[in-house]
């Protein structure tokens, strides 16, 4: 995760952990969070369809129990694997249909920002991503420039 701290700290970035970081995660984050942001982005990594929802459920009702007037915005699981055909990819974009959703619009949004990761023909943009799976650094501008104007209108910029 990473904060942006401008006036003191609006935004907060979280992403789900393996259950044997969970005591880091949860210490360090409720600091975090004891500064009430105005909107919390959680996004979840690439795994077994179960574990990957269990993880979202219970982040995502964690942040409304804990911050109930913080609008959440729920990314989608990146693309992976060069193709659409790719198996992996494939379980991606079946959890994204289930995670988008928990959307309601209100307090909890989804944004999808895979289809920045790739090309017209649907094959990940290499220059992105040049393992098929992880941001580098052009990558991770890309995702922030995608999620800017998300942010700003649930920031009320």
């Amino acid at each position: 995760f990473f904060f942006q701290a401008e006036d003191g700290i609006r935004y907060i970035s979280v992403t789900g952990v393996q259950t044997c970081a969970l005591p880091i995660y949860e210490g360090v984050l409720m600091r975090a969070l004891e500064s009430s942001p105005e909107v919390v982005t959680a996004y979840g990594v690439t795994g077994e369809d179960s574990w990957i929802l269990e993880i979202a459920v219970r982040d995502v009702a964690h942040l409304r129990a804990t911050l109930p007037e913080t609008k959440i915005l729920l990314l989608g699981i990146f693309p992976r694997g060069a193709t659409a055909t790719d198996p992996l990819r494939r379980l991606n974009s079946t959890i994204n249909d289930r995670l988008r959703g928990f959307a309601d619009d209100r307090h909890l949004f989804y944004l999808d920002l895979g289809p920045v990761f790739l090309d017209r023909d649907g094959h990940m943009r290499r220059e992105l991503m040049p393992d098929l799976l992880h941001p580098n650094e052009q990558g991770y501008q890309v995702w922030a420039e995608a999620m800017e104007p998300q942010l700003k209108a649930l920031l009320g910029e």
